[in-house]
């Protein structure tokens, strides 16, 4: 297969850190998937899927969003304008907000009703 004993101890020794989604990060999921519901279940579906797809890619390589504040990063989710803004901590990666990309980017970070 090509690895070496080195690079399998890589793969066994790696964990990802688990996700901790924000009260308002799943507001922001919900209130995205029930926008998208009311168009197409198919579109709220597809939504749901690619938003699953960018949350396992953060799990994955943490530190692959760009880097928005001093220990808060982005990533995007594809086909759809919204962003996931979340913190890595030592035991946890915090998704802070699942954030429409139209809205003022001075709200990223700030809880909404």
């Amino acid at each position: 297969m090509g690895r070496g004993p080195r690079g399998l101890a890589e793969v066994v020794g790696k964990m990802s850190l688990p996700l901790v989604l924000s009260p308002q990060a799943v507001r922001d999921t919900n209130k995205a998937k029930v926008y998208y519901a009311a168009i197409s279940i198919p579109l709220a579906l597809a939504f749901v899927d690619e938003l699953s797809t960018t949350l396992r890619f953060i799990q994955e390589h943490p530190k692959g969003g760009v880097l928005i504040r001093r220990s808060i990063r982005q990533f995007p989710v594809e086909r759809f304008p919204y962003v996931v803004v979340y913190a890595i901590h030592r035991d946890m990666i915090r998704i802070v907000r699942v954030f429409h990309t139209r809205r003022n980017p001075t709200r990223k970070l700030r809880a909404e009703g």
